[in-house]
């Protein structure tokens, strides 16, 4: 909705939707949770984390990425998030699982 909103300035954004899934199941949206602030500090806080590299690979997602290559096999995945998750350095990134 904010990229909408930013190039078709003239118009408005009323309707959206999110083509997500978790485990394959549908995910809720509610388009409102997008024009805050609190949304704008979601993103910056996501964007700074995989800008800066701090972020963890989630392996129940790996059935549904097209990307699994990028990863490495399974074992070297779970070795990697079980080291990166008790880097200090994550706190921002965990907590955006929070974020309801």
């Amino acid at each position: 909705m904010l990229a909408a909103a930013q190039i078709f300035p003239e118009a408005k954004v009323e309707h959206a939707f999110l083509d997500y899934v978790d485990g394959g199941r549908p995910i809720a949206f509610d388009p409102v949770r997008t024009s805050g602030e609190p949304f704008i500090d979601l993103l910056r806080t996501l964007t700074d984390a995989i800008a800066g590299g701090r972020f963890v690979q989630e392996p129940t997602a790996c059935r549904f990425c097209d990307f699994k290559a990028a990863c490495g096999p399974q074992p070297l995945l779970e070795l990697r998030r079980r080291f990166k998750l008790g880097d200090p350095h994550l706190g921002a990134y965990l907590r955006l699982r929070e974020w309801r």
